[in-house]
C-alpha cells in the first residue's frame, strides 16, 4: 500500500474508533469501554489510568486528534458548557474566551440564546466575552433540533 509513515497512518485508524465512541455511543464497544473506563464523563475529556488496557491505551492517544477536529453543532445549547467546550471556530482555539473575571464557570450555552425570538442574546454575548469571540456566536445558525450534536 506505500504508507509513508505507518505511525500517522496508526494514529488515524485509532481517530477512527474514538470519533465511533463519540458518534456512536450505544455500540457495544462504546458501552463497553464507557462502563470500564469512563462512566461519568465523556470520551474528549477522559485521563488515563495506569492499569489500562493496550487496546484502551492506544485509542485514548488519538483523544488529541479527535479533540482537534471536533466540534458542537448548536441546537438549544442545553448541553454545551460556554467556557469548557469547543463550541467556537476562532483562530486561538475553540473555546470562548472570557471577557470579565467575575463570569459563571457553569455558563451553557443555552444562556445565551434568547429562546422567546429564537435568537442570539447579543448583549449578554458582548458583556461576557471576547469582541471576536461574540460575532462568532452570531455566524453560528441555530439548528431547530433538541438536543446539540458533536
Amino acid at each position: 500500500m506505500g504508507f509513508q509513515n505507518i505511525r500517522v497512518f496508526n494514529l488515524a485508524l485509532l481517530g477512527k474508533q474514538g470519533w465511533s465512541l463519540i458518534n456512536k455511543p450505544n455500540s457495544l464497544v462504546a458501552r463497553v469501554l464507557k462502563a470500564r473506563y469512563y462512566p461519568q464523563i465523556d470520551f474528549i475529556y477522559v485521563s488515563i489510568e495506569t492499569n489500562s488496557s493496550y487496546s484502551w491505551m492506544s485509542i485514548w492517544t488519538s483523544r488529541a486528534v479527535v479533540k482537534e477536529g471536533i466540534g458542537w453543532r448548536i441546537s438549544n445549547g442545553n448541553r454545551v458548557c460556554v467556557w469548557q467546550d469547543l463550541w467556537l471556530k476562532n483562530d486561538v482555539s475553540s473555546l470562548a474566551r472570557i471577557l470579565m473575571h467575575v463570569v459563571d464557570p457553569h455558563l451553557m450555552v443555552n444562556d445565551l440564546i434568547d429562546v422567546g425570538q429564537g435568537c442570539w442574546n447579543n448583549r449578554l454575548e458582548k458583556a461576557c466575552m471576547h469582541h471576536d469571540d461574540a460575532q462568532n456566536v452570531k455566524r453560528i445558525p441555530l439548528v431547530d433540533t433538541y438536543r446539540g450534536k458533536i
